[in-house]
């Protein structure tokens, strides 16, 4: 089943040396993780009805395709992952980037105020042209939403034969309902740039929080370095 955001591969991007990628990717290899990194390749889910329709439509759409690659590279340039830095609200993120731009892969803190206004107007433009989703979001009770957003929209989770899996597990679906929580929130509680600026902080905080289940499954499994 295809979903369009990718996990493991934000914590994976970076290895700290040739020795200990070799080594992940026996321990992959052995175990039957050797796509783990890739996990986004198969068939978009099929479509049962007109709610799966609308969800086909915004995912297979290029504004939603636009936000989701400016999403990922700004995100990969923080090593939000890595950091502590609070993705709470885009003052908060600014406020971390201006203190501790040595810690990102950002040239300049123009260049991240660049970066992220490009990605705001994306979400911003994305907003406007699937106004169905949002409203979805905002009408709907959280398991309805969770539902679909779990069949379109949340990524795909490896399924591992071992004791790590339940926490991976509890710890994934944790994030999936902060993130569909605060979605709602602040899809109905704000307008405007405002809204696009905060939906898009949540959805980094989203990225940081997966990156986070990531590297505790990693850890568990022994193969983090």
């Amino acid at each position: 089943m295809k979903k369009v955001l990718v996990f493991i591969s934000i914590v994976l991007a970076v290895s700290c040396s040739n020795e200990s990628e070799l080594n992940n990717n026996t321990y992959r290899k052995e175990n039957g993780l050797e796509n783990f990194n890739n996990i986004t390749s198969s068939s978009l889910p099929p479509i049962e009805n007109e709610i799966d329709q609308m969800f086909y439509e915004y995912v297979t759409s290029i504004q939603y395709v636009n936000f989701q690659n400016a999403l990922q590279n700004f995100y990969s340039k923080t090593n939000g992952t890595k950091s502590h830095i609070e993705f709470t609200t885009p003052e908060n993120i600014f406020l971390w980037i201006t203190t501790n731009l040595e810690k990102t892969d950002f040239v300049s803190v123009g260049q991240a105020v660049v970066e992220w206004d490009n990605l705001v107007e994306l979400k911003h433009i994305e907003l406007l042209e699937f106004a169905d989703i949002s409203q979805f979001i905002i009408e709907n009770d959280l398991s309805v939403v969770e539902h679909y957003f779990t069949k379109w929209v949340l990524p795909v989770r490896a399924t591992i034969e071992d004791e790590c899996q339940e926490n991976f597990d509890d710890c994934n679906n944790l994030a999936d309902q902060s993130f569909l929580y605060d979605m709602g929130y602040y899809l109905s509680s704000t307008t405007g740039k405002d809204q696009s600026a905060i939906v898009s902080a949540v959805n980094a905080k989203y990225l940081q929080q997966l990156g986070y289940c990531a590297e505790q499954l990693l850890d568990c499994l022994g193969i983090n370095n």
